[in-house]
Formats: structure tokens, C-alpha cells, sequence
């Protein structure tokens, strides 16, 4: 049996990266303001597939709303014959668990979390 269930409700104070690691474990967390903004800048990053230019756009307005900070975004781009090139977005940026969401949701892109 888990020491957490995710069906209850818990309240504690944590590390940012305790409570990133609970949120991937399918926990729902509650946190404050300054936790969230603390979370964000503390996220591994996201390695983003990317087959055409169409989310390109949504994908750019998306991280400048999230701002700068220490998570890592990579693009994966499908090239012909089944080749794939990898561009590190230069710079960081702040990833919060509802920029995430939102990247996650863009249709065209599929989203792995680094």
C-alpha cells in the first residue's frame, strides 16, 4: 500500500522539488504563491516533438508567458528519412506545472518532461 494515496488531501510544507515529484506521482498538491513560483523555476525541463510548423507559433507565446528561468526546452524536429535534429531553446524558462499543462495540450506537439 502507498504512504500517499491521491485520493486524500495533505497539507505540507516541502522543497520545491518534493513537491514536483509528488505532482508526477499523480498527487494533487496545494501550495502558495511563492512555492509556485519557486516550483517553476526549478522544473527539469520539457523535450517537445514537434512534426510541422502549425503549433510553432502557440507553442512561442505559450513560454513567453511563462517567463525566464532554469527549466531546459528542447525542440525535437522531424527531418526526412526519419531523422530527427534536437535544438536546446536557449536561455531557460520558468515552467510551471500550469505552463506545462498548456504546452502538453497544444495539438501538434507531443511533450515529454526531462
Amino acid at each position: 500500500m502507498p504512504l500517499l494515496s491521491p485520493s486524500l488531501s495533505y497539507e505540507a510544507e516541502a522543497p520545491p522539488p518534493l513537491i514536483d515529484r509528488a505532482v508526477q506521482e499523480g498527487l494533487r498538491v496545494k501550495i502558495g504563491e511563492a512555492a509556485y513560483r519557486a516550483l517553476a523555476k526549478t522544473a527539469a525541463g520539457l523535450k517537445i516533438y514537434v512534426e510541422d510548423q502549425g503549433p510553432i507559433d502557440q507553442l512561442k507565446q505559450l513560454l513567453a508567458r511563462e517567463g525566464r528561468g532554469r527549466g531546459r526546452v528542447a525542440l525535437v524536429l522531424s527531418l526526412e528519412n526519419d531523422r530527427e535534429v534536437v535544438v536546446d531553446l536557449p536561455g531557460g524558462f520558468a515552467l510551471s506545472p500550469a505552463g506545462r499543462q498548456a504546452i502538453k495540450s497544444v495539438p501538434g506537439l507531443v511533450v515529454e518532461d526531462l
